[in-house]
């Protein structure tokens, strides 16, 4: 069991191979093969059963959806050919994949093991699409990680699917990351389509949040894709495939931040005036209980925020929406390009606060702490990462992201949308009731 100084020796930014695993997981009958040494078992174990409690990636037969080589020194030194052929093989005689992914960790990267001809050679003597996902173990992230795994599932659910162009009036989401597909991501996804169909437009599907392969070629057959942050490469090489446009928005968080979605997605697409009475009845469903949380919970109370930086921003800027000050913003990225993307949104929106990214888990626990001494800080937003910082500083805490240990969600809990605008409101009352709670025992 990790100690808090375990935890401490840890980055707070996951890794590259992390953000595959979790894309894997958010497909239901993908495989992934990784030439890696033993310890990369902890990952799988992180995301399968730590993370995610409706993952599927874990097999109790034994059959995991992804299988890792656990090679050793001397068959790194000799060449791991043979050890993958009969990890491949067993694969195909049990399970037969429609497709099997294919990638490898830095130690195995420095040899002189051929990917792609390791691959030519696997579809030849099993008749199995084998796809390779080129990693960047060095220095990528998580999201880098995921936006590899959906570039590269692109080319395979493109290259197996038999599905046709979509139906007019028909658009599919791309670049959704569902770090899990609990409750939570579940409802997010069911809010995008929602907010989609509020200008009169059938949503073809959100990837990625749990479709299988075959599912995944319809989606991305629709006519029209909206392509989220987390990967507008895939996106765009969708619409390089099949000749659809790609209207790209950012993340549906937060009341304004919702409303500019709608309207966005609606004005690219012609449905303004569906759109605009569906936001005036979902404003007219949320603004009055969350008037209520602002006035007698929220207004001028303090919120430190930890999460990648595609959704820190838009947290960030709903939680001063709130009446909340943010004096403490962290991006988990190493991608100085997207962390200087986020710092400019949180500066277009007028949000004066501290940026921090690459950052150890020390230095957002030493912030917390002196925010929380100089009576700056009543609430944490964060991942399971940040959850000692938010509990030694004597804070409230809402835990959203990857990864999360601490809460699990088992009924719908959006965080984006109109409905997610609710919940977040929701969790930050508790989170700051509870820290007056304790420091007022």
């Amino acid at each position: 069991m990790e100690n808090c100084e375990d935890r401490f020796a840890l980055p707070a930014v996951p890794s590259f191979m992390e953000g595959v695993y979790l894309g894997v997981n958010a497909v239901k009958d993908a495989y992934l093969l990784v030439n890696c040494p033993q310890g990369c078992y902890y990952r799988f174990e992180k995301v399968s059963i730590n993370h995610d409690a409706a993952s599927t990636l874990y097999d109790p037969l034994g059959c995991h959806r992804i299988i890792q080589s656990g090679i050793n020194y001397t068959e790194l030194a000799m060449g791991t050919e043979e050890t993958l052929f009969k990890l491949v093989k067993k694969v195909v005689e049990k399970v037969k994949p429609r497709a099997l992914f294919f990638t490898q960790v830095s130690m195995t990267l420095v040899t002189s093991f051929d990917a792609a001809a390791f691959a030519s050679e696997m579809e030849r003597r099993f008749s199995v699409p084998l796809f390779y996902i080129p990693p960047a173990t060095f220095n990528g992230d998580f999201l880098e990680g995921f936006n590899a795994f959906m570039e590269t599932l692109v080319e395979a659910v493109m290259g197996i699917s038999r599905a046709k162009h979509g139906a007019s009036g028909t658009a599919s989401v791309c670049g959704y990351f569902a770090d899990r597909l609990e409750e939570d991501h579940i409802a997010n996804a069911d809010e995008i389509s929602r907010l989609i169909g509020s200008a009169g437009i059938e949503c073809g599907g959100v990837a990625l949040s749990g479709a299988s392969l075959e599912e995944l070629g319809k989606t991305f057959a629709a006519p029209a894709i909206v392509n989220l942050p987390y990967a507008r490469s895939a996106g765009r090489k969708i619409a390089e495939m099949t000749g659809a446009p790609v209207i790209d928005l950012d993340l549906p968080v937060g009341i304004e931040g919702t409303v500019k979605w709608i309207r966005d997605f609606a004005g690219a697409c012609g449905g303004k005036a569906d759109a605009e009475k569906f936001i005036g009845r979902e404003l007219g469903r949320i603004i009055p209980k969350i008037a209520i949380a602002r006035r007698r919970y929220l207004l001028n109370r303090s919120v430190a925020i930890a999460a990648d930086p595609y959704l820190a921003p838009v947290l960030a800027i709903y939680a001063s929406e709130l009446g909340m000050n943010v004096p403490l913003v962290a991006l988990k990225t190493r991608n100085s390009a997207v962390s200087g993307r986020a710092r400019e949104i949180l500066g277009n929106a007028g949000m004066e606060c501290k940026v921090i990214n690459d950052f150890p888990h020390e230095e957002f626990h030493a912030a917390v702490a002196e925010l929380s001494d100089e009576d700056r800080c009543d609430a944490v937003i964060g991942t399971d990462a940040e959850l000692d910082a938010a509990s030694d500083a004597g804070t409230g805490f809402v835990e959203i992201g990857y990864p999360s240990f601490f809460r699990h969600s088992f009924f719908p809990q959006p965080f984006m949308g109109f409905s997610g605008a609710l919940r977040i409101a929701n969790d930050l009352v508790n989170a700051v009731q509870q820290r007056d709670y304790s420091a007022n025992k």
